[in-house]
């Protein structure tokens, strides 16, 4: 789940100090982001690790850079 983009959403910070996530809230945000069947895709608890090559790591970062990129 750590490269999976459905499982990195940004959080206020009083949300996510001070209530402990806020969690209810965040989840039925989520839901309304990415969709239902798409949340509970990754609160299901069968998730393989996911073995990457470092050739299959380089292309994450230049992907993800030319991500940042667009962002600015």
């Amino acid at each position: 789940l750590r490269f999976n983009e459905d499982n990195c959403h940004k959080q206020c910070q009083p949300c996510n100090t001070h209530l402990s996530g806020n969690i209810t809230e965040y989840r039925i945000n989520l839901v309304q982001k990415i969709g239902l069947e798409r949340v509970e895709w990754l609160e299901r608890k069968d998730h393989k690790p996911l073995k990457l090559s470092v050739d299959e790591i380089k292309e994450l970062i230049r992907v993800y850079k030319a991500k940042c990129k667009e962002l600015m």
